[in-house]
């Protein structure tokens, strides 16, 4: 599974994360970003590769004023139905419902991008299960 992304100027990725059992590849397509992988700092450029390795901890930030556009890739397809079920949201009106259903998004792959900050894997297994609670559709 293979998919673009794009991350505006001086606009940080996700959260700090790691993947248990999947490889993430990263083709540099344009722009210039700070990588920290398993807390270790380094610039890649346009033209630049890199991999992350199961259960790494990885986060990514552009600081620059240009946007940034990578390709990112999964060996398989199971990463697919979380990617998906993201850009859902992200196109989704904004409020608490829309939260709740995140949450329990994320809390069913948690194996596929598994968040390093404790409280924020809380945050997820709490929130999650209120949306479960609450018998809010879960994203298909």
């Amino acid at each position: 599974f293979e998919f673009d992304y794009y991350l505006g100027r001086m606009a940080t990725g996700p959260p700090e994360h790691s993947h248990d059992t999947d490889v993430e590849s990263f083709e540099m397509v344009s722009g210039i970003l700070q990588v920290w992988i398993d807390g270790v700092e380094r610039r890649v450029s346009a033209g630049d590769r890199f991999v992350v390795p199961p259960r790494t901890r990885h986060r990514f930030r552009n600081q620059t004023e240009e946007e940034v556009h990578l390709r990112i890739s999964f060996p398989g397809p199971g990463f697919e139905s979380v990617v998906d079920g993201l850009l859902f949201l992200d196109r989704a009106p904004r409020g608490i419902t829309n939260g709740l259903r995140m949450a329990m998004h994320s809390r069913e792959h948690l194996g596929s991008a598994r968040p390093s900050s404790p409280l924020l894997r809380l945050a997820i297994h709490v929130f999650g299960a209120i949306g479960r609670v609450l018998r809010l559709r879960p994203i298909t």
